[in-house]
């Protein structure tokens, strides 16, 4: 299907070049009429924004739906890798958007895993989209950091630093019976992992709403689903390109920092470049059409009452996670 950037992305040409069907689409448009298409906001607090922008595109490109792609970023924060242009031209504030036209959101990871999550700077402003997601009851994909920061506010679950990065390729298998997210995906799911914190499974199981979907046996949970909420936790990276491994690697190498080479994954053999990227498909494919046939996109009168209700009150409501460290 015909996944919609924003016109003049570097992600345009990239996704062009490899056979996808890419329109550009100014964000002035969004107000405007047009045909049944799911609006996703990427939520990127990555470092590398036009990097990680290609490689949600192409997952979101391979469903069934035709996708619009909003990039946003939370009150408060800001970034010295990525261009200035860059972010003034493409990227606004969250609550800046249309949100009564939005169907889900993706809130990606950040390379803030050992700060505590209250020392984050723009932690009030990822609190605040937080909580509008969550009353708005708008499907979210939390990934990698974002999910241990979802899992933590909503549920006051715990991250744990550890004390050397795990990075590499990782057979996820299933937990329990078969889950519709898991249809078509490739078991074991070779899941690119790249965390220096880890969320324990013990953890999760002293509140019920959580179910852990995949879980590696090395790596730990890579998927929950929240039955509370419609949220899924990505703990991991199916959206990673062929190279970022390889490329995190020569990075960390370059800063100085102590990396072992990505387990399970040679820059040097095309197998593991591509091993993942059926399964990362399938499941996306799966999320989009779980997005598609959830309920109706929050109303303008729910996304404007509960901005108003924050603003009266003068803050987020709170929850079990918020105000403790990490």
């Amino acid at each position: 299907m015909t996944i919609f950037l924003p016109r003049d992305l570097p992600a345009v040409a990239q996704l062009r070049a490899e056979g996808f069907a890419v329109a550009e689409d100014p964000l002035a448009e969004m107000a405007g009429p047009q045909a049944r298409r799911l609006n996703v906001v990427l939520l990127n607090l990555m470092p590398d924004k036009p990097g990680v922008e290609a490689d949600f595109a192409r997952l979101l490109a391979g469903g069934d739906h035709d996708v619009r792609l909003m990039l946003a970023v939370p009150e408060g924060y800001a970034t010295t890798s990525t261009p200035a242009a860059h972010m003034a031209r493409f990227y606004r504030p969250f609550f800046s958007l249309p949100l009564a036209r939005v169907d889900a959101v993706i809130v990606t990871g950040a390379p803030v895993e050992t700060q505590a999550f209250h020392a984050v700077t723009y932690w009030p402003g990822l609190v605040r989209i937080l909580d509008w997601l969550d009353a708005a009851r708008v499907p979210a994909m939390h990934v990698c950091w974002a999910a241990q920061a979802a899992l933590f506010h909503h549920h006051g679950v715990r991250k744990h630093v550890l004390p050397r990065k795990r990075f590499g390729l990782y057979p996820h298998v299933p937990v329990g019976g078969g889950h519709p997210l898991l249809a078509g995906v490739d078991l074991p799911f070779f899941m690119p992992v790249s965390r220096h914190a880890e969320t324990r499974i013990a953890d999760l199981s002293r509140r019920p709403s959580l179910k852990p979907l995949l879980v590696a046996p090395i790596a730990g949970i890579g998927l929950v689903q929240d039955r509370a909420r419609p949220a899924l936790y990505c703990l991991n990276h199916p959206e990673y390109g062929p190279r970022r491994l390889h490329d995190e690697f020569l990075r960390d190498r370059r800063a100085g920092r102590l990396i072992d080479p990505p387990v399970g994954y040679s820059a040097t053999s095309p197998v593991p470049q591509v091993s993942w990227h059926a399964a990362a498909r399938a499941l996306y494919r799966n999320w989009l059409a779980e997005v598609a046939a959830s309920d109706p996109r929050t109303s303008a009168d729910v996304a404007l009452d509960w901005l108003l209700r924050a603003e009266l009150s003068g803050t987020a409501r709170p929850a079990c996670g918020s105000g403790r460290p990490h």
